[in-house]
Order: C-alpha cells, then structure tokens, then sequence
C-alpha cells in the first residue's frame, strides 16, 4: 500500500474543512458537458450526456468505494473491455479537458486508457512502465503511477494545440499538438477509455476500476485543474471560479 501524500488530497482535506455542513445552491460546472459518477449507473450526472456505452455488453462490476468520507461506488472492468462516447454535440472543436478518476491492476507495460481515434491508431494516453505517456510523442510523467492505487488523470488541449497532461493535479508535461495531432479527436468524433485500439489487437490494457469521468468543453487552466483533486470523489460539484460545493441534488 503506498503512504504518499499529494498536494493535491492535502488540498481536498482543507477544502472539506472548510465547506463542512455549508448549504449552498448548486451550479453547473464552468464548461462542464458531462459527469459521470459510476453510483450504480453509466449515466452522466449533469443530464446533458448520453450514458456510456460498454464495448463488451455486460462487462463490468459496481463495486463499493470511499472517497473524501463520501460512500459510493465504481465501476470495475475486465482488460480491454472499455467505455465509449460520442462527443458530437459535447465537444465538437479540437479543445476540450478528460478528468478520469480511475486505477488499475497493471501498470508495468503499456496500458491505454484514453483513445480519440475511435480506436483507428496507436494514438492515445497511456500508462507505461509505470508513468503516464502520450504515445508516440515519447514524453512521459515524473511522478509514479502503481498498480491497485486511485489517481486522477487529466488531459487538457487548447485551441492552438496545446495539450497538458496532469496526475492528481500536477503536470506531468505538456506539448504541442498542432501538427503532430496525437490528442486530436478523429473524424468519427468517438471517445473511448480503457480499451486499446483495433490495429495493435486491443493487447496493450488493463484491468481496473473508474470512480469518476468529467469531459469538459474546452481546456482547463492549471488551477482548475489542481481545483478537481478537491473532493475527487464525493458528491461535489464546481460552482462559480471552481469552488466546491455539495452537491444538494441529482439533476
């Protein structure tokens, strides 16, 4: 069991303080198309999303979890099973934020986990050797990813191209993908997650489980996205500049 502490749960301990027993109304999140909270369900939270679609009709397991003192549950999946989404009409530009709560089983060789080419290419983040990666850029994580331990992921890309990749709130690195295009959403416009891609035999996965997927429509600031690592995974939402709130109902 790893005893590391990240900025980023220091973070959602002061910030559980601060908002304990605070009733305040509740307010979309700032760009956020949906939210999908795996509480017995593959439906988005916010309503404004189809529910995810699994690639292996009835794979996958609810299984209860805890986070930030917030019961629940979360989905747990078979190697290369998978989720899918058609963004068309959440994310229509080559701009957007993927936050996925998740962790996995095997982490030592090449895990995909997020693939915008609805699975045509090899493109795609990954965990490799332990470390988040962006193949085939060959730039990687500086911090540790382990085998069985939660970690929220973040990949954001702006309109000029940019993309960012953050572990629990802290970047890891960042490009540019205006020509190289390794984080741009193909044609068909399909997100999946946890699946690899048909022209490497969907080998390169993992088992694991997802607590949380959030997509937003447009690329997050830093701060923002150090701000999703409070209460990662109760039932809280972002309103106004990203300051948490509980949630007081399901919409």
């Amino acid at each position: 069991m790893s005893t590391r502490v990240s900025t980023g749960r220091v973070a959602r301990i002061l910030a559980g303080i601060l908002i304990a027993g605070a009733s305040i109304a509740v307010h979309a999140q700032p760009g956020a198309v949906a939210d999908y909270r795996f509480n017995g369900s593959l439906g988005d939270s916010l309503g404004n999303a189809p529910a995810l679609t699994q690639l292996v009709p009835g794979d996958g397991t609810f299984i209860p979890v805890s986070f930030d003192g917030a019961a629940g549950s979360a989905l747990a999946f078979s190697a290369g099973a998978g989720l899918s989404l058609a963004l068309d009409g959440l994310i229509d530009g080559q701009d957007y934020s993927f936050a996925v709560l998740a962790r996995f089983a095997a982490v030592g060789g090449w895990n995909k986990f997020i693939d915008t080419t609805a699975l045509a290419r090899d493109e795609g983040l990954y965990v490799h050797a332990g470390f988040v990666e962006l193949y085939p850029s060959a730039l990687s994580g500086a911090e540790p990813v382990e085998a069985d331990q939660w970690y929220q992921f973040v990949m954001t890309r702006d309109l000029s191209g940019l993309v960012t990749v953050y572990l629990d709130g802290v970047e890891q690195f960042s490009l540019d993908d205006d020509v190289a295009g390794y984080a741009m959403i193909s044609a068909e416009r399909l997100l999946t997650f946890f699946r690899d891609d048909d022209s490497t035999g969907n080998f390169e996965t993992s088992p694991g489980a997802v607590k949380r997927i959030r997509l937003f429509n447009r690329a997050l600031t830093a701060a923002e996205v150090a701000r999703l690592e409070n209460y990662r995974g109760g039932e809280v939402i972002f309103r106004n500049g990203f300051d948490p709130a509980p949630v007081m109902r399901e919409r």
